[in-house]
Parts: C-alpha cells; sequence; structure tokens
C-alpha cells in the first residue's frame, strides 16, 4: 500500500467512526471520501462517482473560494450533529441536517468533544490531514438533483489537490 492511499484510508476511517457516532435509531449518517485520480475535476469526478446509479442526475458546481472557512463549517456540522450546540444567546443550534433534537447530552461535561476548543482542534487535524495528503488546491461544492433518492440531506465536495482528487460526501438518510 502506498503512503497516500495509507493517509486517505485513515482520514476515511475517522468520517465513518463519526457517520456511525451520529446515527440515530430511526436514521443514519453516511460520511466517505473516494480517492480519484489527480486531475480529475469536479464535472469528472460526479461522472465517476454519481452518474453511474444516477443516470438522470444533473450538477450545479460552487467553487468555495476559501476552502478552509467552507470545509471547516461543513465538517463542524456534520460531524458533531450528535452533541447539543448552542449559539451565544444559548439557544439550540441544528447542525448536520437539523438532527441535533435527538442528541447526547454530557451532564458531567466529561468527554472531551463537549469542549468547543477540542472539537476545534479535531477538525483542524482532520483537515490538516487532507491537505497534507493531497496538497489542496480547490473545494466545490456540489449539489445534484435526480428523480431517484440519494439521501435526505447531504453536502458533497470535490477536493483537488496536486496528489489526487477526493469525492466527500457527508449524508444522512431514514
Amino acid at each position: 500500500m502506498d503512503q497516500l492511499s495509507y493517509q486517505l484510508g485513515q482520514i476515511d476511517g475517522q468520517l465513518i467512526a463519526f457517520a456511525k457516532l451520529n446515527g440515530k435509531v430511526n436514521h443514519e449518517y453516511d460520511f466517505a471520501l473516494t480517492p480519484l485520480p489527480a486531475g480529475t475535476n469536479a464535472e469528472q469526478a460526479m461522472r465517476q462517482c454519481l452518474l453511474p446509479s444516477y443516470d438522470d442526475a444533473t450538477f450545479a458546481y460552487q467553487p468555495q473560494p476559501d476552502w478552509q472557512a467552507a470545509l471547516n463549517k461543513q465538517l463542524n456540522d456534520w460531524l458533531f450533529s450528535f452533541q447539543p450546540q448552542f449559539d451565544d444567546a444559548e439557544q439550540a443550534l441544528r447542525g448536520g441536517c437539523g438532527s441535533s433534537f435527538a442528541c447526547l447530552k454530557d451532564v458531567d461535561a466529561s468527554f472531551i468533544l463537549s469542549r468547543a476548543e477540542a472539537r476545534t482542534e479535531l477538525v483542524q487535524q482532520l483537515m490538516q490531514q487532507i491537505d497534507a495528503a493531497i496538497k489542496v488546491k480547490r473545494l466545490t461544492s456540489v449539489v445534484m438533483d435526480s428523480a431517484h433518492w440519494y439521501e435526505a440531506c447531504w453536502n458533497d465536495f470535490v477536493i483537488e489537490g496536486e496528489h489526487a482528487t477526493l469525492f466527500l460526501h457527508l449524508g444522512v438518510s431514514d
């Protein structure tokens, strides 16, 4: 196994673990990182990853000028949907497709991920691992429209880098 495959496998394993952690009785999360050859652009990635299963699909592509800010926000929303989140006015927020109404409450504040700084650090480390593996050049948000069922809620991205292109799927379905 080459070093890039190993690195991407570690990242995908972390995403899979968080998908399981966020799962509820009546719906499951699906977080996946699919590696594609370097030089694959967003349109080519969708033809490879989704068109074989969704032959009627159309795609809208939204380049994200600040890949770090865009990815940081989405990973924070999705990875920690299992926890209650609050705004500055102590009003509950709903992340990861609004599913935080069913969350784990850390009544003793004993778990490390109950701390905002620990969540921030974890997401930063994940983003650093992605950048170290592929040397990120561009992030594109992809919106798919299809008559076929895909997910109840999702965010898809194509992450283009010097060493590989990645298709990142963050979704939830019942």
